[in-house]
């Protein structure tokens, strides 16, 4: 199994984790316990319960822009937004003045703001830094995510079940999980800002898919090279999901003959 061989090679004391040493290595720290005594392991995912108002407007609002639960270059009214989400116009501002920086809508002065149209010709320049940024991600994640870590991932990879939604939001699980664990804030805000836009462009894809096509998320190859720490693989592996994943949308916005599962 995926995760057999990961356990079997983990050392130190027991309910210990193994974090990256300043000399390369790893030393053991304690992992932490809820109050029932049971381990709690960080998911890396969006979803913490101690965020500003601020950060639950952008999620939110994140999610929604890339679903395309508002439709592109649909006007957004901040007073709207805050009625809808129960959050006050001050977050709500912030919050897509954080959105407009990473391109998921436009402002116009004495217009209003919109949620930002799906640019298509833009595709091929998104793939082109994602491939960059994403290489750079597997050796760093190779290089510094702890063993738990790994772990983590590593199960996210290995669930990927479900209904169409549930298998895309797996999906965008595990890439978060994964930007998570370059422990570099920087690039996982540039990793999640180029992931968000390619993401905007596969919903529209979906939308036209018939209910008999399935939807592939296989991220095996990549978790599985993570746990051997092997960073060439690792490389391999997210490129060639990211060409995959493009070919596909070329597939699907071509007009042509659907294959049963993209």
């Amino acid at each position: 199994m995926l995760l057999e061989s990961w356990h079997n090679r983990r050392t130190g004391a027991a309910g210990a984790d193994l974090r990256c040493a300043g000399g390369g290595g790893y030393a053991a720290v304690p992992a932490a316990r809820d109050g029932g005594g049971t381990f709690v392991t960080h998911t890396g995912t969006d979803a913490t319960p101690q965020v500003s108002l601020s950060t639950q407007a952008y999620l939110t609002l994140r999610d929604r822009l890339v679903s395309l639960h508002y439709a592109p270059m649909e006007p957004l009214n901040e007073r709207a937004l805050s009625e809808e989400l129960g959050i006050g116009l001050t977050p709500i501002r912030e919050a897509l003045r954080r959105l407009q920086h990473e391109k998921l809508v436009e402002i116009y002065p004495r217009r209003g703001t919109f949620a930002s149209g799906i640019g298509l010709n833009d595709q091929q320049l998104i793939q082109e830094i994602r491939l960059e940024l994403e290489a750079l991600a597997a050796r760093l994640v190779c290089e510094r995510a702890t063993m738990g870590e790994r772990d983590q991932l590593a199960s996210f990879a290995a669930n990927v079940g479900g209904t169409r939604k549930e298998r895309i939001d797996k999906d965008a699980r595990f890439h978060r999980e994964f930007y998570r664990l370059t422990h570099n804030r920087f690039l996982e805000a540039a990793l999640n800002q180029h992931y968000n836009l390619a993401l905007k462009v596969w919903y529209l894809c979906v939308q036209s898919l018939s209910p008999d096509q399935e939807i592939r998320v296989d991220h095996s190859e990549l978790a599985q090279a993570i746990i051997d720490n092997d960073a060439e693989a690792a490389v391999e592996a997210v490129r060639h999901h990211i060409v995959s994943s493009a070919e596909r949308v070329r597939l699907l916005m071509s007009g042509g003959p659907r294959p049963r599962s993209v």
